[in-house]
Order: C-alpha cells, then structure tokens, then sequence
C-alpha cells in the first residue's frame, strides 16, 4: 500500500512539471506560466511579419531626394476642409471693401472676374450760406435790393469711378432766400381788390415791395472730380494735407413764394401774396477735404445762377435772375 501511494505522487509531480513547461494553451485559452530562466515568446506585429522584419517608412515632409532646390519654402498640401456649398468662394476672393463705403451692384462688391463692378458708392451732407445777388429778370427783380440771403441744406450720393478719383452725385436739398425790396417802388398791383377791401376784378393800385421770401426743394445731378488721388475715404488715412474736389451741377426747383407789400396810399398796411414758383440752375464748387477717422470733412466754395419763375405778379414779369456765392460746410462718410 504504501508502495502504490509513493508511485502515484511521483508520477502527478512528473505530470505537472511537464505541464509548467508547455506553451499550449490550458484549459479555456489560457497560457500556462513559462519555466524559470525561461523569456516568453511574443508574437510579432502584422507590419514586421508582412515586410519581412523592417519598419514601414515614415510620411514625406520635404521635397524628394535629389529633386532641385527651390527658392520657395516648402508647404504641406492643405488639409481638406469640408464647407458648405452656400457660402464657400465662388471665383477667387472677394475685392476689399473701402472703409466708409457701401457696395451695392454698382460698386462692384462681385468676386474677381466678374464683370459690371463700377467704384464705391458713399454719401455726404452739406450746409451751404451766402450771398444771392439779383441780377436781373422781369419787373419785379427791378424793385428789388441787389443781394439777399440764401440758406441750403441737404444731402447727395456719389457714384465713383473705379480709381475713385472722380463721380457722379445726385443732389436732393431744400433752401431758403430772402431778399428786401428797394421801396419806395412803383409796381401796380392788377386785381387788388381783396388787398383794400374794395369790389372788381381789374382794380388795381400802387405798391411798393418790402421783401420777397422763396423757399424751395432742389434736385440736381452733376460731376466731381479729385485732384490728389482717391476721393473715398482711405484706410490709411489719406493724404496729409487732404484732397481739393471740383464739380459742376445742374438741377432744378419747386416751391412756394411770397411777396409784402405796402400799399402807397397806406403805408402801414402790409400785404401779402403767394404763389407756387418753379426754377433752374447751374452751379460750380470747389472744396478742400481731409480724412478723420472715418469720416471726411469739407470746407470750399460755391457759385451758382438760377432762375426763377414766380408768377407773383400776372400780367406782369416777376421772374427773378440771381448769382449765389455761397460758403459750403460738410461731411462725407
């Protein structure tokens, strides 16, 4: 019996030192303990077994060998980048705007290629005071003093050119002139009978003129030119001392006048009379310009000749004839 017990151990320990030593898997995939003194075998990586135990070469990040040298540092190829198809580059890049200017079909905010673009379009406001000379016209401009005063407000749209160095301009405005009569004049007043209260369409009396009044809405379209580079307000500030502009305009009026006058058999009684009066003219400026921030200031010159037909005094002429030199203040953007 105990014979058999001894031969039973040693034979199980046989069988286990044989089992340590394998490199089979036990039991469920599992690999057994390698022996002592023994390294474990890895198995080696798919890329090593494919080329034959070498590493596969790295990615290019330079020109080839024995390629020619080149001036021109050497660029990756851009990554691709995914964009919508709304919005991405349609024929290159897009011009530069102009600071303090706004695009629109004429200016040519298109992409490069495309033809029609034109220069910027940009805005300004004036103020405009000075003399308004009577030179002549009908009766009425005779009895009349030979300056008055004239007062103009308004705003204009530049259209440049693509070197923005000349545009056209629509003007939109409104003025006022005033101008006092000569007195003591001679004008007859035909169908004055609701001036004295008396009856009949052909009554007609003395008058002297103590001042006529025009006030009107003007519209015009003309061209200016710039004699020192571009007109347009610039990113760099522009030139130093500013820009001179020179422009010549023709336009037209509407509006209402009115007329006092005093009857010469009653010099304190004032009278009144209004009419619609309609007009032209023809104007010249001259303007110096400098560039703050971004905006551009103004300050010049102008003359201008209207006409003016006022119908104050039918059957008779009351068409007035004036030269207006007139101080111009105002502001681009």
């Amino acid at each position: 019996m105990t014979t058999n017990r001894l031969f039973l151990a040693v034979a199980g320990a046989g069988v286990l030192c044989g089992l340590a030593t394998a490199q089979t898997p036990l039991f469920g995939g599992r690999t057994a303990t390698p022996a002592l003194g023994t390294q474990p075998t890895v198995p080696a990586p798919s890329y090593i077994r494919s080329t034959g135990g070498e590493l596969p070469p790295l990615p290019p990040t330079g020109p080839p060998l024995g390629a020619a040298m080149s001036t021109q540092p050497y660029l990756p190829p851009p990554a691709m980048i995914a964009t919508d198809t709304l919005t991405a580059p349609q024929g290159g890049v897009p011009l530069a705007t102009i600071p303090g200017a706004a695009y629109s079909p004429w200016c040519g905010a298109t992409p490069v290629g495309l033809s029609g673009a034109y220069g910027p379009v940009t805005y300004e406001g004036y103020f405009r005071t000075g003399l308004s000379l009577n030179i002549g016209g009908g009766e009425l401009s005779a009895n009349l003093e030979k300056a008055g005063w004239r007062t103009a407000v308004g705003g204009r749209t530049l259209f440049f050119n693509p070197t923005n160095d000349a545009a056209w301009v629509i003007d939109l405005g409104v003025s006022f002139t005033n101008t006092f009569g000569r007195g003591p004049s001679r004008i007859t007043l035909v169908n004055a009978a609701q001036l004295n209260g008396l009856e009949g369409n052909n009554f007609t009396i003395p008058v002297s003129v103590t001042s006529i009044r025009r006030t009107s809405l003007n519209f015009g379209v003309g061209r200016d030119w710039w004699l020192y580079g571009p007109g347009t307000v610039q990113p760099t500030g522009g030139i130093g001392f500013g820009n001179v502009r020179g422009g010549v305009d023709l336009g037209g009026r509407w509006g209402t006048s009115s007329i006092d006058f005093e009857p010469q058999d009653d010099p304190n009684g004032v009278r009144r009379r209004q009419a619609v009066y309609h007009g032209i003219y023809l104007g010249s400026s001259l303007n110096w310009e400098k560039q703050f921030g971004g905006v551009i200031l103004q300050a010049g010159m102008r003359g201008e000749w209207g006409y003016d037909w006022t119908n104050l005094l039918p059957p008779q002429s009351s068409d007035l004839q004036s030269l207006n030199i007139l101080l111009t203040l105002g502001l681009r953007y």
